[in-house]
């Protein structure tokens, strides 16, 4: 199985709440992170929740709307203050900032769609809730060679730009080594690791 549980302390914590679970994944572009979201929200949507991730950011082509919704810069600030919005992040770019996050669901498990940042930037993340107490976060990590086969195959699909495409693949995963929980290495089926995942969770 290409599953690897990292730090089996915080699996057995998350196994042993009984309420306000939360799963986090996280991932690169091409991963296989939101394939793997659909998955899971395919197999368990009717009893968990999967709530859509803000952004701040305009529309990309290639965005699932299911999974996203995009939101004014500053109504994340409003939102937030509101007490709507629960969570969010930055993520820091070299023309700006964006911002990433979710608002208050009130489920016994919520499966969340994250980004790398979620992890790199945990410590600038602004919050309601303590999010560590009960979550487990879930790393998708692919081979380069493959994420940017994926990634080239969508740049043709939704005329993404090369420079789009390059700041894709850029990222280094060293920044994030121990920041999670469990890592899949998802070279192969993610539907069937989406599977075993399930078994592994609950």
């Amino acid at each position: 199985m290409n599953i690897e549980i990292i730090k089996p302390y915080r699996l057995d914590k998350f196994l042993s709440s009984k309420e306000n679970k939360r799963i986090f994944i996280t991932g690169s572009s091409g991963s296989g992170k939101s394939t793997l979201w659909n998955a899971l929200e395919e197999n368990l949507g009717s009893t968990l929740a999967f709530p859509t991730r803000l952004i701040s950011r305009p529309a990309r082509p290639d965005d699932d709307i299911k999974e996203n919704r995009h939101l004014n810069f500053d109504d994340f600030e409003l939102l937030f203050k509101e007490k709507v919005i629960e969570f969010f992040w930055p993520k820091f770019l070299p023309n700006g900032t964006e911002y990433y996050g979710f608002e208050f669901t009130d489920r016994e498990c919520m499966i969340y769609s994250c980004n790398n940042e979620f992890l790199l930037n945990y410590h600038f993340l602004r919050t309601h809730s303590d999010l560590s107490e009960t979550g487990i976060i879930v790393h998708v990590k692919t081979d380069v060679e493959i994420r940017k086969n994926r990634l080239l195959k969508r740049c043709k699909n939704h005329n993404i730009s090369e420079s789009e495409l390059l700041y894709r693949l850029t990222f280094s995963e060293d920044s994030i080594i121990g920041k999670y929980d469990i890592i899949i290495n998802n070279n192969e089926d993610i539907l069937t690791t989406s599977s075993n995942l399930i078994d592994l969770l609950f």
